[in-house]
């Protein structure tokens, strides 16, 4: 629902402000209310008994929402006022049950428009300080002990307030969130906190806004370009992380017919069984013949682990192309862990680069930083799903590449950077406070949108801003089933599937060993593109994120894109 209070427009969805703007200027990206358990999990909430006033110049909604997973009831009342130079955003919550929660209160979501701009914070002492909000991603929080922040952009001069909390400001891009997030409840108290029936949540959030907007060029407004720069970059090694299902004629047929650098093959050597399933995962490298991007999980008894996967490897006459150790007990390869293992590593496999970084997010990597000087490269892994979980949400986590990118090469010097898996959903919960089956590392179950034609749209996005940041390596999805690109072999089907997302891999392994030339997209949130080309070949791909019908302007030329489509053109 789309509300407008003089030059003050905000999009009120399920309970929550979106894309809250003062003209065509976006100042706040989001202002809503959460629970969030014991895993920093985000339950459901239900939206009832929403009533609305608008008028030319103020806007009023109220509502109530209902809280309700396994243990947890939590209730709350909400209002919401807007007015030309004001919002309001209030919030009285009860809980009905006894539930251990992490956090409950507001979170204020500022765009990446704030990056590198002065904010000056006011303390809950009332004392003010003037800082930044961070250029590179910052590991801890940027901002804290908040009871109001100020900044100006654009002409525009903003205000927000906060009342029933401390608040404080993480650098949500750790989590490829496309925003810096200000949110109640410091961490450094305790958690979980256990709350009984009749505990209650008042809070309050007020945005000021005052000055005139600087007018937008109609290319950011209007049009559709892809507009090129000149630069170019080479096409990454791209690859597909194995699995344990068998691998039929045609599978492996279509497999073949991408091109791909390499596979990632997991040994999970603490696991049950783990030499087992670390062997299936063999067979499908066997029957591709590729390189393997090998992720060792390793506790203790490193030479005897690493033996017995050489041998394994050896066995199928495997080439590795590249070693990730993992110490499970560590989010972050330490120090002491890589000069404990590479003598080991170096043993078996003579020549292979070893990596240092995380099977985790990129904020592990930042926050525990491998010791760079003594590793080939460096590695993690990133999905779009840690705290939201909407189509939007999703494509805007594809604008923070960039930066995630930027951060790593900042820190890691002249070391390649590998992004490895990328995949749609979050694999397992790294910040758990209840342990989870089989050292929390259970698989996760496919999104919904894994093999619709939205994970080619947003895997697209994703693929042309790794490149274009200068990512050497990038690993996504799976091979075959829920979580890969096509269905394994079913003699039962009526048919063998293809995943939308498939043409893209396929596009890509076409124009291996080639270049992505840099191109910027008008509307971001609209479409995207990369351009591609080797020798006299020149392709683009273009997705059209909307649900309806685009023409796109390249080089002079226009291109018709049909509603959310991912289409080719030959140039």
């Amino acid at each position: 629902m789309h509300l407008k209070a003089g030059k003050l427009n905000v999009f009120f969805d399920q309970g929550s402000l979106r894309f809250i703007k003062f003209g065509d200027l976006e100042i706040l990206n989001s202002i809503y209310f959460a629970v969030r358990d014991a895993n920093w999990d985000t339950p459901k909430q239900i939206v009832q008994n929403v009533k609305t006033q608008a008028s030319e110049d103020s806007f009023q909604i109220t509502f109530d929402c209902l809280c309700q997973e396994e243990d947890i009831d939590f209730r709350w009342k909400c209002a919401i006022s807007g007015k030309q130079d004001m919002l309001t955003f209030d919030i009285r919550g009860l809980a009905h049950s006894d539930f251990r929660k992490n956090r409950i209160g507001f979170c204020v979501l500022h765009p990446l428009n704030c990056k590198d701009r002065k904010v000056t914070i006011t303390h809950t002492s009332g004392s003010q300080t003037d800082n930044w909000f961070p250029y590179h991603i910052s590991p801890h929080q940027p901002f804290m002990d908040i009871a109001a922040m100020r900044w100006a952009i654009d002409g525009v001069d903003c205000k927000v307030t906060f009342e029933g909390d401390i608040f404080e400001t993480e650098d949500q891009r750790n989590w490829s969130d496309a925003s810096f997030k200000t949110y109640c409840t410091p961490l450094d108290l305790p958690f979980p906190v256990h709350m009984q029936p009749g505990d209650e949540v008042h809070q309050n959030v007020k945005l000021h806004i005052t000055g005139t907007p600087d007018l937008l060029p109609a290319s950011m407004t209007s049009q559709y370009r892809l507009e090129t720069s000149g630069n170019t970059y080479p096409v990454p090694s791209i690859g597909l992380e194995t699995n344990e299902s068998p691998l039929g004629t045609w599978a492996v047929e279509q497999l073949k017919s991408l091109n791909l650098s390499h596979l990632r093959v997991e040994a999970r050597t603490h696991g049950k069984n783990w030499q087992q399933g670390f062997e299936q995962r063999l067979l499908q490298v066997k029957k591709l013949g590729l390189p393997v991007e090998l992720v060792i999980f390793l506790q203790e008894d490193y030479h005897k682990n690493l033996v017995a996967i050489k041998k394994l490897v050896d066995g199928q006459q495997i080439a590795i192309k590249s070693i990730l150790p993992i110490n499970t007990k560590q989010k972050s390869t330490s120090e002491e862990f890589i000069q404990a293992v590479i003598p080991d590593i170096e043993a078996c496999f003579t020549g292979a680069p070893v990596g240092g970084g995380t099977d985790c997010y990129f904020t592990e990597f930042n926050r525990f930083r491998p010791p760079f000087q003594l590793v080939d490269f460096v590695s993690f892994s990133t999905n779009p799903q840690v705290h939201a979980f909407d189509d939007t949400s999703l494509l805007e986590t594809i604008t923070t590449l960039p930066d995630i990118l930027g951060t790593a090469r900042y820190l890691a010097g002249n070391l390649p950077v590998h992004v490895s898996p990328v995949t749609l959903k979050p694999r397992f919960n790294p910040n758990a406070t209840t342990e989870a089956p089989d050292d929390n590392q259970a698989p996760a179950k496919a999104d919904h949108r894994h093999n619709t034609v939205f994970n080619a749209l947003w895997a697209t996005g994703c693929l042309k801003q790794l490149a274009q940041s200068g990512a050497e390596l990038v690993t996504f999805f799976q091979t075959v089933g829920k979580e890969g690109i096509l269905m394994p072999d079913n003699p039962s089907a009526t048919g063998n599937q293809l995943f939308p997302v498939f043409e893209l891999f396929k596009a890509l392994g076409e124009f291996r060993g080639g270049k992505v030339v840099h191109t910027t997209s008008s509307r971001p949130m609209a479409f995207e593109g990369i351009l591609l080309e080797k020798d006299i070949r020149r392709s683009v791909l273009l997705a059209n994120f909307t649900e309806k019908g685009l023409s796109v302007k390249l080089e002079g030329e226009v291109y018709p894109l049909k509603p959310q489509t991912l289409t080719r053109f030959n140039l």
